[in-house]
């Protein structure tokens, strides 16, 4: 996403204290789960549902549905044979794949969807794909919590099209003046968005350590590593996706692959993913 790298003048300072203390105070307005996706997360989270009742559920919402068979036919689940059934979909994916399709779909949905903005955020959907997927490699590599990287990686910087709302909806002075200076609004989106992201998986009653990772994310002092796998996965992602200058000298020199003790070797199988995860990205979005 475009920013901006002159000083913040007078209208944007004045509107990041605005949207701060709207935040500070409950009163910005949070994106909601879908109700068939609410469903679909209950479910995926009771022991005693199986694929045949999750697809049932599912089945209830066509565009749901679609996501889910077009995801579980993706280069990241492809078998032998293509899915061509719910229930057959449901069970490739397992329950905790599920919930992260659910997920997905509502950030695409609910969440990454600002009018005249939607080349910026259809770029970083697909950025948000690729770091859940390198964040997911990270954490089965070190043996750490698979679920939780996956959604601090699908959430991280989901607080920017949160912010970039709040700014375009805002009717005061500073905010009109804003809005007409994409790179001021960008600058405010920038500083703003961990606090939102975390407001958000408040909101969506996740982890609170997913909310923690999403609002420390930019931290390069810390000593999290959840945070750490976060992060690296977010540079890889931009290395895959070509939309930041990184390049694979900087991944194999990043501070926190040494804080992760990654081998080369493990540096190696990660870098390896680049052009599938690339491919999966483009085809989610």
């Amino acid at each position: 996403m475009e920013t901006s790298t002159e000083r913040p003048g007078p209208s944007t300072d004045e509107l990041r204290r605005e949207l701060i203390d709207r935040f500070d105070n409950e009163k910005i307005t949070l994106p909601l789960l879908g109700e068939s996706v609410q469903r679909v997360l209950s479910a995926a989270s009771d022991e005693r549902s199986d694929a045949r009742t999750l697809a049932e559920i599912i089945k209830r919402d066509q565009a749901f549905a679609s996501h889910v068979l077009r995801i579980s036919n993706s280069p990241l689940y492809a078998a032998a044979s293509p899915i061509v059934s719910l229930q057959q979909a449901v069970s490739r994916l397992g329950m905790r794949q599920v919930r992260e399709v659910a997920l997905m779909i509502s950030m695409q949905t609910r969440v990454f969807a600002v009018k005249g903005f939607d080349p910026e955020l259809r770029a970083l959907f697909k950025h948000a794909i690729a770091t859940a997927l390198f964040a997911q490699e990270l954490a089965r590599t070190k043996r750490r919590n698979v679920e939780e990287a996956f959604l601090s990686g699908l959430l991280h910087d989901v607080g920017k099209p949160i912010v970039l709302q709040a700014v375009m909806d805002s009717k005061s002075a500073a905010g009109r003046a804003v809005q007409r200076d994409k790179a001021a609004v960008f600058s405010i989106v920038d500083a703003l968005h961990p606090a939102a992201g975390r407001s958000l998986a408040r909101a969506w009653t996740l982890p609170s350590s997913v909310g923690d990772i999403i609002a420390g994310h930019h931290d390069l002092t810390s000593r999290t590593s959840s945070v750490h796998v976060t992060r690296l996965a977010d540079d890889l992602a931009h290395l895959a996706m070509n939309d930041e200058p990184v390049d694979e000298a900087a991944i194999r020199a990043h501070p926190f692959a040494a804080d992760l003790n990654l081998y080369p070797e493990d540096l190696d199988a990660l870098l390896a993913k680049r052009e599938l995860f690339a491919e999966v990205a483009g085809g989610m979005s």
